[in-house]
């Protein structure tokens, strides 16, 4: 453990925190030659599994936490979405299980049912060479049957959504009293969707001789007062965003826009990046509605995730993304939680987050298992003030760059014909092609127009409709400034006034009297 990547200390006795960290890492049993996760001591048949995974060694956060969560020690971890703090908490708990008994011995709540699925997955990666450890994935909209045969059959550790599981407990199907490690994960956000109430019911059920460990990628007051009642000498354990990197590996843009224009700034933003996976983040579902139509319209291939759709949908959509069936996913907050695509390109805030701690998740999609990532953010004129929020938050600053134009976005995609044509050069041979380019040659065409005019055919047409969005503010007002002092003889838009009536001081005028006359026939 590096004293850079980790943190310890405690609200009452801080000092004995952070003695307590160093004196352990002076005094592990491990090999001091040891590399990799060979140096946290784990199981062969663990070491086996993480092999199989491809990981070669621990993140920052897993270095710091796995340790301490062997020793059976509370835990408060902090890290960022994406730093591997999933399998900081899911290789020990696998550890811990003993397959013996049959009997949930390991509790893992999530704020999602995207989440609850892909923890129950990485959970079963890491047992794929344990045998008999049988894990049950719990929440709602699906068959509450189904569950329950889960639980049934000897599930060592329930992986849940707060609601669904207290549903379990109310009918008496599941046994909080054997449950040996409580995991909270994406603690923040569980709070933010107003499971604090059944998050407390769920601590007060379960054995109070567990280990209780809280992740999550901001500390809260309010995640702080749930550590301080419901834990005991917790370990704090933070890992800043770049720690033990050379460079942040989420590139990080905004593009100042009228809002009038987002959807045609984000246009040229996807045609500039050419992203092969992404996904869009709206604030609204009928926004997300809305866009993945306007996407579509353009010829965009895309589809949407959020809250209102059913499970079963949901589900279909997240298969459709991790195969490459679609290359965007407009989606918000709530439905996007979980989801965990290692080659997703780019993140494209369409509405910046009204909460800076979800800008820090939503970027936090990307830039995933040590692959670079790109988070773009359409900043309207109302949307500075969330920028500020943002850069006071994160502690950096978001650089407010100007829109790609159109010749650059010409240029690269040039750039990009030019690399597939010496790619087939250096590879094929192209005899039936030869023959029809004679044909040309011979009817006195040059091979340098012959090259030129595939060239035309083959790139994109330029786009000529947005160049609304290259006017400067100072153009955009000499054109209104313009308009206004253009001579007109036809219409003049200001009204004429009527000629003013002198009165003389003092005197008003008559009032002016009707009478109704009626005339008999």
């Amino acid at each position: 453990m590096t004293p850079e990547a980790s943190l310890g200390y405690s609200h009452n006795e801080s000092t004995y925190m952070i003695e307590t960290i160093q004196a352990d890492s002076n005094s592990s049993s491990v090999d001091s030659n040891a590399v990799g996760f060979q140096k946290l001591n784990l199981s062969p048949e663990m070491l086996a599994s993480v092999q199989h995974l491809g990981f070669e060694s621990p993140s920052p956060i897993q270095d710091a936490a796995i340790p301490v969560i062997q020793k059976g020690i509370d835990v408060v971890g902090q890290s960022q979405t994406g730093s591997g703090k999933t399998a900081a908490f899911c290789i020990p708990i696998v550890e811990k299980i003993s397959t013996k008994q049959r009997k949930p011995q390991a509790l893992i709540l999530t704020p999602t049912r995207e989440l609850a699925k892909q923890v129950g997955n990485e959970v079963q990666k890491f047992g794929k060479y344990k045998k008999k450890l049988k894990t049950a994935v719990i929440f709602g909209g699906v068959s509450f049957r189904d569950q329950l045969r889960d639980i049934r059959g000897g599930a060592q550790i329930i992986i849940a959504t707060p609601g669904r599981l207290l549903d379990h407990i109310e009918q008496s199907t599941i046994d909080l009293s054997t449950i040996e490690t409580l995991v909270l994960d994406e603690a923040d956000r569980m709070l933010d969707m107003g499971f604090r109430d059944d998050v407390e019911k769920i601590l007060r059920k379960a054995s109070t001789e567990r280990q209780t460990i809280f992740f999550s990628a901001t500390i809260s007051r309010s995640i702080r007062a749930l550590v301080e009642e419901f834990s005991t000498q917790p370990r704090y354990i933070t890992v800043e965003q770049d720690s033990g990197q050379e460079a942040p590996l989420v590139t990080e843009k905004g593009f100042k826009v009228r809002h009038q224009m987002k959807f045609d700034a984000l246009l040229r933003i996807l045609r500039y990046y050419d992203a092969q996976s992404g996904v869009i983040f709206c604030n609204t579902q009928q926004m997300v509605e809305k866009l993945a139509e306007d996407l579509a319209s353009n010829n965009c291939v895309v589809d949407r995730l959020h809250g209102g759709m059913a499970q079963a949908q949901r589900e279909r959509v997240m298969a459709n993304f991790r195969k490459s069936r679609f290359h965007y996913l407009v989606a918000t907050d709530v439905a996007a939680r979980g989801i965990d695509v290692n080659e997703l390109g780019v993140v494209v805030n369409y509405d910046l987050p009204k909460d800076p701690e979800d800008y820090v998740h939503r970027i936090g999609r990307t830039g995933r298992a040590g692959k670079k990532g790109l988070a773009i953010s359409l900043v309207t004129g109302s949307g500075m003030r969330s920028v500020s929020a943002i850069e006071r938050f994160t502690g950096s600053k978001l650089s407010i760059e100007a829109l790609p134009s159109q010749s650059a976005i010409r240029s690269i995609q040039g750039e990009k014909l030019l690399e597939s044509f010496r790619v087939d050069l250096k590879k094929s041979e192209f005899s039936v092609e030869k023959e029809l380019l004679q044909r040309l040659f011979d009817e006195g065409f040059q091979a340098e127009d012959v090259a030129a005019a595939v060239l035309h055919r083959m790139l994109p047409k330029q786009d000529t409709t947005d160049t609304a969005l290259d006017e400067e503010p100072d153009d955009r007002n000499n054109k209104r400034r313009k308009r206004r002092e253009r001579p007109n003889s036809k219409r003049d838009s200001r009204k004429k006034r009527r000629p003013e009536v002198q009165r003389a001081a003092g005197k008003r005028a008559p009032k002016k009297r009707k009478f109704h006359v009626k005339v008999q026939k």
